[in-house]
C-alpha cells in the first residue's frame, strides 16, 4: 500500500509539476518544493469540496448556493494549470483570492441563516494570509490582509449592520469589534509576512554560503595549482640558473660564474684588506690525448682533474672550468705561499697516479702546469690577475710542465733573453715532432704564428 502511494505521487508531481532541467541552487530546490506543496495542497481541496457527501446534504439542509464551491472547483483546476507550467506565484493569487471570494460568500450565506455567525466572519479570513506565506512572497499575506480587513469593515458595518446591532447596539461597541478583529488580522498577516520574508532571505543566504564555499574550493584547487606551477617554475628558474653558470662537463662553475665569484672576492678583498691569491692550470700534452684516444677519453680526463682538484680546496675556494682545458681557482684569505703549497698540493695530485679510463688499459697519465698571481703583489683588478696567473702558467709549461710558478718568477724567468731564446728553440723541436715539418716550413710558421706550448 504504501509503495502504490509513493508511486501515485510521484505519477502526480510528474503530471502537475514536471521538471525539465534539474534544480541546482538552494531557491530553485525550494521553489520546486513550493510547487509539489501546492498541487498537493490542490489535490486535497479538490478531493474535499467534490467528492465527500457532506457538502451537498449541508448545501440542501440549508439552503445554501452551490455556486461557491463549482467556482472553487474551477479555481483549483485553473491553479493547477497555471502551476504545471511553472508560474507559482500566479497560480497562488488566482488560488487565494478565489478562495476568498468563495469563503466570504458561504460565509453571508450561513450568516443569513445564522445570524450569530457574522461575528466570526474575520476568523476563517486571516487563514489565507498563513497559506499565502507559503508560496508567496512577503506582500502575499499583506495583501490577502489588507483585503481581508476592508471586507470586514464592509461586512460589519454594510452588509449585516442590522445583524451585528441587535447584538452590538451600541455603535461603540461594533467598532470596538472591527478594530479587534483587524488587529487580529493584522497581527495574523504581518507575522506570516516576516516568516516569508526571513525565510526566504534564508534561502538566498544559504545559495550565497554554497556559492562562497564552491568559490572557495575553486580558489583552493586554483591556488593549489598555482602553487604548484609557481614551484615548478621556481624549480625550473633555479635549474636555468645552475645551468647558466655551471659548466655542462664538468658540473664545475663555468667561465661567467668564475668571473662573477671573481669580481666579487676582489671587491672584499679591497673592502676588507683580506689576501688573495688566484690559481690558472690546464692540462699538459691535452690535444695529444683527443688525438690519441679520441675527444670522450679528453672528457673524461678533464672531469678527474677537476675532481681531483676539488678534492685540494677549502670549502669557501671557487674552482671553476675557465674554457678548453684551462681551470681557474680563486683562494680567498691566501697568501702567495699558502695559494703555493695549494698548488703544488693539486699538481701531486693529478700526477700522482694515470686516469682511470675504462677504454684505456692503465689508464692515461696526466700532468698539469699551475699558475699563481696574488692581489696587490700581482695585481689589483681582474684582468691584471688572470694575466699574471696565465704567463706564469705559461712559464711552466716552457720550463718543462708539471710544476708550479709565481707571478713575479714568471715575469723575471721571462725577461732573461737567453731564457726567450732556448723556449723558442725548443718549441721548434716539439713542432717538428708533433707535426713532422721541414725546418724551412717551421721557420715559415713561426714568423707569421708563434706557438704556444701545450
Amino acid at each position: 500500500m504504501k509503495h502504490r502511494l509513493h508511486r501515485l505521487i510521484a505519477w502526480w508531481f510528474a503530471i502537475m509539476v514536471p521538471v525539465s532541467v534539474p534544480p541546482t541552487t538552494i531557491q530553485q530546490r525550494e521553489t520546486l518544493r513550493k510547487r509539489r506543496l501546492f498541487s498537493m495542497l490542490m489535490l486535497l481541496d479538490l478531493l474535499i469540496i467534490v467528492f465527500p457527501s457532506f457538502v451537498p446534504i449541508l448545501v440542501q439542509a440549508k439552503g445554501i448556493d452551490p455556486g461557491p464551491a463549482l467556482a472553487s472547483d474551477v479555481s483549483i483546476v485553473l491553479a493547477l494549470w497555471i502551476n504545471q507550467r511553472g508560474y507559482l506565484k500566479c497560480a497562488s493569487l488566482v488560488y487565494l483570492l478565489t478562495t476568498f471570494l468563495t469563503t466570504a460568500a458561504a460565509m453571508s450565506n450561513l450568516s443569513l441563516s445564522i445570524p450569530l455567525f457574522s461575528f466570526s466572519v474575520w476568523a476563517l479570513l486571516p487563514i489565507l494570509s498563513v497559506v499565502s506565506a507559503l508560496f508567496l512572497p512577503a506582500w502575499g499575506p499583506l495583501l490577502l490582509g489588507g483585503i481581508s480587513i476592508l471586507y470586514t469593515g464592509w461586512f460589519v458595518f454594510i452588509e449585516r449592520h442590522v445583524q451585528i446591532a441587535m447584538y452590538l447596539k451600541a455603535p461603540a461597541d461594533q467598532t470596538l469589534f472591527f478594530l479587534l478583529a483587524c488587529v487580529a488580522i493584522i497581527m495574523t498577516a504581518t507575522f506570516s509576512a516576516i516568516s516569508t520574508a526571513v525565510a526566504q532571505r534564508a534561502v538566498v543566504l544559504a545559495d550565497r554560503t554554497v556559492e562562497v564555499e564552491q568559490a572557495h574550493q575553486e580558489l583552493s584547487v586554483l591556488h593549489a595549482d598555482l602553487t604548484d606551477t609557481y614551484s615548478s617554475l621556481e624549480a625550473a628558474h633555479a635549474t636555468i640558473q645552475m645551468q647558466a653558470l655551471t659548466d655542462g662537463l664538468t658540473n664545475l662553475p663555468n667561465h661567467r660564474a668564475v668571473m662573477e665569484q671573481f669580481t666579487k672576492e676582489i671587491d672584499r678583498a679591497r673592502r676588507h684588506q683580506f689576501p688573495f691569491s688566484i690559481l690558472f692550470f690546464d692540462a699538459d700534452h691535452f690535444k695529444r690525448v683527443n688525438d690519441t684516444y679520441g675527444h670522450g677519453a679528453g672528457d673524461a680526463v678533464l672531469c678527474e682533474i677537476g675532481e681531483r682538484a676539488s678534492r685540494c680546496l677549502r670549502s669557501g675556494d671557487t674552482l671553476g672550468r675557465f674554457g678548453g682545458e684551462e681551470f681557474v681557482i680563486l683562494l680567498f684569505d691566501a697568501e702567495a705561499s699558502g695559494a703555493s703549497i695549494v698548488a703544488e698540493r693539486i699538481r701531486a695530485a693529478v700526477a700522482a697516479e694515470p686516469m682511470a679510463l675504462s677504454e684505456v688499459a692503465g689508464g692515461i697519465a696526466m700532468t698539469v702546469s699551475i699558475g699563481r698571481a696574488t692581489y696587490l703583489e700581482d695585481g689589483q683588478s681582474e684582468q691584471e690577475l688572470l694575466a699574471q696567473a696565465d704567463q706564469a702558467m705559461y712559464v711552466a709549461k716552457r720550463m718543462g710542465r708539471n710544476q708550479v710558478r709565481g707571478a713575479a718568477e714568471a715575469r723575471q724567468i721571462s725577461a732573461d733573453p737567453a731564457q726567450s731564446a732556448s723556449w723558442d728553440e725548443q718549441t721548434r723541436i716539439e713542432t717538428m715532432q708533433r707535426e713532422g715539418l721541414t725546418p724551412e716550413q717551421i721557420q715559415h710558421t713561426d714568423a707569421f704564428a708563434p706557438s704556444r706550448v701545450k
